[in-house]
């Protein structure tokens, strides 16, 4: 997340997707950024969240940037990304 940060703190303005296995659980919190006094919110079948989603989410608030999975169009539910 520091590289991602340090990145975005240079002020990209390009559509960006980040991929990657952050060892974060973060429940259904990064859901869609507030816009015109509409929220929507994440779905996930994973409800725990550990230390480093919390990390996870309070760096992407910052950042304004959203998870996707749980909120967009074919994965409504927000499906298991690993199981293991």
């Amino acid at each position: 997340m520091r590289i991602l940060k340090e990145w975005w703190d240079k002020g990209m303005e390009e559509v960006v997707l980040i991929g990657g296995d952050f060892n974060a659980r973060s429940g259904e919190g990064g859901g869609k950024i507030e816009m015109e006094e509409e929220r929507e919110e994440r779905r996930s079948k994973d409800k725990t969240v550990n230390g480093d989603g919390r990390r996870l989410l309070e760096e992407l608030r910052e950042m304004g940037l959203e998870i996707l999975n749980g909120g967009i169009k074919g994965d409504e539910e927000g499906e298991y990304t690993y199981i293991g």
